[in-house]
């Protein structure tokens, strides 16, 4: 942006899909997934840079990020809702960036595959016109995202009390609203995302409403299965792709809870991802049976230490230990 400053996205991607009953940011949407679509209209806009949060255990998520021009952003433990993500993004923006009172910050849910390329630069383009505003886009009376906030809003996130949302800011800080062609929808349900396939004449309705249901019945067979084998004393747990920290990871799991570490490939299709998070997700329930709540967490802190200590000794040993940028350097091999 020229007159209002740096501009950045930030896209919340720490929900459960509970109501989907499956992932739905990994699901199909035209040649690609949910995500990826959301990920694309920004990537389109003149926004100046992508944040997206995700929660730490979500493994699967950093290995199709890399290959996006994103920062990866891990929150953890898992945010609560929305505005904890957002607080986790805003944080991140602060650290990495420096940002300045005339930059800008953008929000848009992460489920929103019609989020509109279009929509992003016109409420830009206001912004520059209207600096020190918030920005909502309107459509028949309705507004909808992306919203956008001026950089000396942020610390108003933080000041938010447990029941607020950010839809307390624009009653507080009078908005500027932009009439736009489209503000997106976003899916919670398999009935919404099938009406959206309908209106967006992607695929048939009736063959997506199968498929959703078919990973939903892989999730369920994945579980029963590792039921099965946690019954039969033959535990495991499916990691994907290999990295640093794996065979400390596998000696970890099998050494406290007798779980066999089976790394597979993060290039799947989404009915063997879904098998595979059914089933990890016995051996979640299992692992925290004997450690407590949290377990999953805990772990994966003890894998990142033990990582970023072997990165740490692989400077020293040559020779760039004292480099100032060492530290974030440490942050970026752990996403």
């Amino acid at each position: 942006m020229t007159q209002a400053g740096r501009s950045f996205a930030i896209i919340p991607a720490c929900g459960e899909s509970r109501r989907m009953g499956t992932d739905k940011l990994l699901l199909p949407w035209n040649d690609s997934t949910i995500l990826e679509t959301v990920i694309a209209a920004w990537q389109k806009s003149t926004v100046d840079h992508i944040f997206v949060v995700i929660p730490q255990e979500r493994t699967d998520l950093p290995k199709l990020l890399q290959t996006l021009p994103v920062h990866v952003v891990t929150a953890d433990p898992r945010p609560r809702d929305m505005k904890e993500s957002i607080q986790h993004g805003l944080r991140a923006i602060q650290s990495r960036l420096a940002p300045t009172p005339s930059d800008v910050w953008l929000v848009a849910p992460a489920d929103m595959p019609t989020l509109s390329t279009q929509t992003i630069d016109l409420v830009l383009k206001a912004a520059r016109k209207n600096p020190g505003r918030i920005i909502r886009p309107m459509n028949r009376e309705k507004h909808g995202h992306p919203a956008l906030f001026p950089w000396a809003m942020a610390d108003e996130v933080f000041q938010l009390s447990e029941n607020e949302g950010l839809n307390i800011l624009p009653e507080q800080f009078p908005p500027v609203d932009v009439v736009v062609e489209e503000i997106g929808e976003d899916v919670d349900t398999k009935e919404e995302l099938t009406a959206l396939q309908r209106k967006e004449n992607l695929k048939s309705p009736r063959s997506f409403f199968g498929r959703i249901d078919l990973i939903q019945k892989e999730y369920d067979r994945g579980r029963s299965l590792a039921e099965e084998d946690v019954a039969n004393g033959e535990r495991k747990i499916y990691v994907q792709t290999r990295g640093a920290g794996d065979e400390f990871l596998s000696d970890l799991m099998r050494q406290r809870y007798g779980i066999l570490v089976e790394y597979t490939s993060d290039i799947t299709w989404n009915e063997k991802r879904s098998f595979e998070d059914g089933y990890n997700s016995v051996a979640r329930e299992y692992i925290e049976s004997v450690d407590g709540k949290g377990a999953i967490r805990r772990v994966l802190a003890e894998v990142k230490t033990f990582r970023d200590d072997q990165y740490r000794q692989y400077l020293e040993n040559n020779g760039e230990s004292d480099r100032p940028e060492l530290d974030q350097d440490l942050r970026d091999s752990s996403q």
